[in-house]
């Protein structure tokens, strides 16, 4: 399809939005749109083929995924809005006299988008784009991980793992990523089929829950600067290093840390009892990140009170995180994926940690 054409109605419309000061026009002033754009050239079908019936503007369909996700709608929902919603039809550069892609269409761009793994770039030039403007993403880094029910769970719970709490022994497991999927250990018995068999259950407290783990590393402001899923059963501490590898190996992060030599700080990461272990102390040191790890209560024996207090001014600041998953679960319905599939899931997490740090840098 070709670009669509602004009309004078077009113009006269945007011009009345633009005094609302709607959510959707704050964000886009904060965006460095060429940027962006650049990313989502590659996708371009009209890159890879003359025809098709999916001939649309990358960038145009990115918008209405992230005007989806920032206000939790369906295919079908969202197909509706950009008929009549004024706001989405001018954040997302379509014409009132043009027409628009069904839900189908918004499908498969969605579909398209997960291949080329668009997602973790755009979400990784975004924060480079805020240390181009100054901001500082590694004053602190806090890492935490939060549950995410699967859309389509087993009848029966035949198996289910117990998350450790407080002060109990970290349990060593093989790891599933986002990148590669590798079997468990674990023999399991008899258990009933779900069409998602990448969750695996967990029980947390009293509640048993089928689905995935989000893990995230986010900054002292709340931002997200990693983000990585696997089934529910993957504990905590055994993604840590994952994720660090994530947040040090960006170029949002390497640019940070040229800017700020000057000031000869460490950059501090903080975690509860979960991450506490030898193997993530020593990896912190083999990376130059401060430790900032609550410590478990020794076997037999007390704890000091230096180390109380210790753990006392950790939780002061690492609750942030558990902000920044509020904030994604109230506002983003993160609480339950609406895909299919761990790859899917991870990019549901993904965008929606995208859509959280733009709304959060409106407020800072």
């Amino acid at each position: 399809m070709k670009r669509n054409i602004i009309t004078f109605a077009d113009a006269e419309i945007k011009m009345r939005l633009l005094k609302s000061n709607h959510t959707l026009f704050r964000i886009e002033k904060i965006v460095d749109w060429n940027s962006i754009n650049k990313i989502l050239l590659e996708t371009d079908y009209r890159l890879h083929n003359n025809s098709g019936r999916d001939n649309y503007d990358p960038t145009m369909m990115f918008r209405i995924l992230l005007v989806q996700r920032i206000y939790d709608l369906a295919d079908r929902q969202i197909e509706n809005e950009l008929m009549y919603n004024l706001a989405y039809i001018q954040f997302c550069g379509l014409s009132i006299d043009h027409p628009i892609p069904d839900h189908s269409t918004i499908s498969r761009w969605r579909q398209r988008f997960i291949d080329f793994g668009i997602y973790q770039d755009l979400f990784d030039d975004f924060n480079r784009q805020l240390v181009a403007q100054g901001y500082n993403i590694a004053k602190g880094v806090i890492v935490d991980a939060t549950l995410v029910e699967a859309y389509s769970r087993p009848n029966q719970k035949t198996l289910i793992d117990v998350e450790p709490t407080g002060d109990a022994e970290l349990k060593e497991q093989d790891l599933i990523t986002t990148d590669k999927l590798t079997k468990t250990t674990t023999v399991t018995k008899t258990e009933s089929t779900s069409n998602d068999p990448d969750a695996k259950w967990i029980k947390k407290g009293k509640r048993s829950i089928y689905g995935y783990k989000f893990h995230a590393a986010v900054n002292t402001d709340g931002l997200f600067l990693a983000c990585e899923t696997t089934p529910a059963n993957v504990y905590d501490g055994n993604m840590f290093e994952s994720l660090l590898d994530n947040v040090v190996q960006s170029k949002a992060y390497t640019e940070n840390t040229e800017k700020q030599q000057s000031s000869h700080r460490r950059t501090v990461v903080l975690g509860d009892k979960g991450y506490d272990s030898e193997k993530n102390r020593n990896y912190l040191k083999d990376i130059n990140l401060s430790d900032g790890i609550m410590r478990k209560k020794p076997k037999q024996a007390d704890f000091s009170e230096t180390q109380r207090a210790r753990n006392k001014t950790i939780s002061k600041i690492r609750y942030k995180v558990e902000r920044s998953f509020g904030l994604l679960k109230r506002k983003f319905k993160n609480h339950k994926t609406k895909y299919i599939g761990q790859k899917k899931t991870h990019n549901y997490n993904l965008l929606g940690a995208f859509a959280h740090n733009l709304i959060r840098c409106l407020s800072l």
